[in-house]
């Protein structure tokens, strides 16, 4: 007879990574419905990958040009350097454009 599977909870190291994801999410959203939570989440993800891929835009042409200041300058002058164009530039331009967003207090819902 082949051996049971433990119904036990795994402990807390063994959690899956779905698992982990969707409890800090259950952490952060608070009273929000799990189905309109995708409303808050999936815009957030969207933004932020948006934010990582026009970073790696701006360090390409950092590696060509020198800074991420004349990359940021030379990608404002002309918009066809990059894929696409977020008007965001951190006030330090070797932070990401992410961090813009992060410091986001008002208007955000």
């Amino acid at each position: 007879m082949p051996a049971r599977k433990s119904t036990t909870p795994k402990p807390e190291k063994n959690k899956s990574l779905e698992q982990w994801i969707w409890d800090a999410a259950c952490s952060i959203r608070g009273a929000k419905d799990a189905p309109k939570y995708k409303d808050f989440i999936l815009p957030l993800i969207f933004t932020k990958r948006l934010c990582d891929v026009f970073d790696d835009e701006l360090n390409r042409i950092a590696a060509e040009v020198g800074s991420r200041k004349k990359a940021f300058q030379l990608s404002k002058r002309d918009h066809k350097l990059v894929r696409f164009f977020l008007p965001l530039e951190p006030a330090d331009p070797e932070q990401p454009v992410w961090s813009v967003i992060r410091k986001l207090s008002d208007k955000i819902g």
